[in-house]
């Protein structure tokens, strides 16, 4: 029980880092949204909203955290950290 919590809250914290990861680039995309240079349904924002989404849910998964996939990182979103638990 023990491996499981630690692996859980290892796995958390890694997608703790690809929220702030992906942070910037919501944020950007908001604003253009507001500011009428995109809308709610142009697939950057769309795309980027499902992805972090899916990292919400993370834990939701049925077999968490023993058996788990990581969201796929929209096709333009590149993160510095491909590292994976």
């Amino acid at each position: 029980a023990g491996e499981t919590v630690g692996l859980a809250e290892a796995m958390k914290s890694q997608r703790t880092e690809r929220f702030a990861e992906s942070y910037h680039e919501m944020a950007e995309l908001l604003e253009s949204v507001v500011f009428g240079a995109w809308s709610e349904s142009d697939s950057e924002v769309v795309e980027l909203h499902d992805y972090r989404s899916q990292l919400a849910d993370l834990e939701n998964q049925s077999d968490f955290p023993e058996s788990y996939v990581w969201p796929a990182e929209p096709s333009w979103f590149a993160s510095d950290d491909s590292s994976e638990i």
